[in-house]
């Protein structure tokens, strides 16, 4: 997708690296998990402590927050922008 990524400096910070390209800068935090997602379930309700810290992340509002999920079963990520 033409992103560069920089680790996270910072430990105390909630997420895992940086990715940016000349017009964008995210956050991404990684989660994985063993279990299947349901499709018709609310992502706030299965990772609220994840969501959570990404919106408090001390960053200006332009730099978008994702949580990128997976599940052991499934080969592909889901890329959540919160």
């Amino acid at each position: 997708m033409g992103y560069r990524w920089t680790g996270n400096p910072h430990a105390d910070l909630a997420y895992d690296f940086e990715i940016f390209k000349r017009d964008s800068i995210r956050l991404v935090k990684v989660r994985q998990t063993r279990y299947w997602i349901d499709p018709e379930s609310f992502y706030e309700d299965l990772f609220p402590d994840e969501i959570r810290d990404l919106r408090g992340l001390p960053f200006p509002p332009f730099m978008l927050r994702e949580l990128w999920l997976r599940t052991r079963a499934e080969r592909t990520w889901r890329r959540l922008i919160v």
